[in-house]
């Protein structure tokens, strides 16, 4: 039991953070369960994490807010050019991922959040390769049939979900509306991996060097993927050129 509670204690935040995401798309279990309207969840979350990222230390690299300004500025742009009240929607959770980062940051739950998501994406996969076996050897019945937002129907297993039967063989999808998306945020969980713990394990060995204090690295982290980035991009453009 006092295990339970460390592992809730330390990763109250990024628990937190997954809980919100789980409520809306492309996760499905808004078409089955009972939640509460995203009118109002989302603006209190919003609140709620902004006074929290009030006190720390960092924040987000200047990079990424220039990046934000940009697509917001764009947002607006195809909001007046097509009368389309769905952007400012989009600008509402493109500012509330940025203070849910940002929050992350400062509070030095950055890299816990990594760990917990990749720990929540590994237990639908290996949940869904266990419902493909049952299933495809016909022990396993779907215990819920709901409809997605596009209307297109969709099963409940209880240990995934699916709306790709073909016969008895099923792809799972973990929690999402379709294989495609879990597959999806698998492999950018891999490349978030990559870059975030190599950066990490670098700048380790970089402060041994130089004998420096190991402090918790998350904004030199998010800033070295960023850098990054950015001389992958530079590379093309001048192998194209």
């Amino acid at each position: 039991m006092s295990y339970i509670i460390n592992i809730l204690k330390t990763y109250w935040m990024s628990i937190l953070v997954i809980m919100i995401l789980v409520l809306a798309n492309p996760f499905v279990l808004n078409c089955f369960l009972p939640m509460p309207p995203f009118t109002l969840l989302y603006p209190v979350m919003f609140v709620v994490f902004f006074f929290i990222s009030q006190s720390g230390k960092g924040g987000l690299p200047r990079e990424y807010k220039y990046i934000t300004f940009i697509v917001a500025l764009f947002f607006v742009f195809k909001f007046i050019y097509h009368d389309d009240a769905s952007y400012i929607t989009r600008i509402f959770f493109l500012l509330l991922v940025a203070v849910i980062l940002n929050c992350l940051i400062r509070k030095k739950q950055a890299l816990r959040f990594i760990k917990a998501n990749d720990f929540f994406l590994t237990v639908q996969a290996v949940l869904g390769g266990i419902a493909f076996i049952l299933f495809f050897v016909g022990a396993l019945q779907p215990l819920i049939e709901f409809r997605l937002p596009d209307l297109r129907p969709s099963y409940f297993f209880g240990l995934t979900c699916s709306n790709a039967i073909v016969g008895n063989v099923m792809r799972p999808a973990g929690l999402f509306d379709e294989p495609g998306a879990l597959a999806f945020w698998g492999v950018y969980c891999l490349l978030i991996n990559k870059l975030v713990f190599d950066n990490k394990k670098r700048l380790r060995n970089q402060r041994k060097i130089k004998g420096t204090p190991d402090d918790s690295p998350e904004l030199e982290v998010v800033n070295g993927i960023l850098h990054r980035n950015c001389n992958i991009w530079t590379t093309i453009l001048h192998k194209r050129q």
